[in-house]
């Protein structure tokens, strides 16, 4: 192969080298960028959730199990002499 076919074509495959690797690296910056995003979403969601099951009501059926517990704990210390 003569010497200026040589150049030509390793510059050919250098162009498309450089050209392959330019656009591998917008992929990468344009998944990098909605990656923050996402997870800013996924962190807003779930703060939200925890915070609305904070501020729900307990159950009356729960508040029921609570007071027979507590009657039965007190149950227990007046009968045991403490």
């Amino acid at each position: 192969m003569e010497p200026n076919a040589l150049k030509r074509r390793l510059f050919r495959v250098s162009r498309r080298l450089f050209y392959s690797v330019q656009e591998g690296l917008q992929e990468n910056m344009a998944q990098d960028e909605k990656r923050p995003r996402a997870k800013d979403t996924i962190d807003a969601n779930l703060k939200r959730v925890y915070q609305e099951a904070l501020e729900e009501d307990v159950p009356d059926r729960f508040k029921d199990l609570l007071e027979q517990l507590k009657a039965q704990d007190a149950q227990g210390k007046t009968g045991s002499g403490e």
